[in-house]
C-alpha cells in the first residue's frame, strides 16, 4: 500500500491555489470588486490549508525514529 504523498501535496498546494485565482482572472466595474474578494479568500484559504498541512507534517514527525 502507497503512503499518502504529503510532501509533494504541501508543496503542489499553493501552486493550484494560484492557478485557480489566475482562472478566476480581471473584470472591470463591479465584478471587479467581487473577484478581487473571491481571490483574496481563496488565497487565504490555500494558505491555511498549507499551514494545517504543515502542522500535521509537524505532529506526526518522530525525530528518534530517525
Amino acid at each position: 500500500m502507497m503512503a499518502l504523498p504529503v510532501l509533494t501535496i504541501l508543496t503542489l498546494l499553493p501552486l493550484a491555489g494560484a492557478l485557480l485565482i489566475l482562472f478566476i482572472g480581471g473584470a472591470s466595474g463591479d465584478r471587479s470588486q467581487r473577484n478581487d474578494r473571491i481571490a483574496r479568500t481563496l488565497a487565504m484559504g490555500f494558505s491555511l490549508a498549507a499551514l494545517l498541512l504543515t502542522f500535521g507534517i509537524w505532529h506526526a514527525f518522530r525525530s528518534a525514529s530517525g
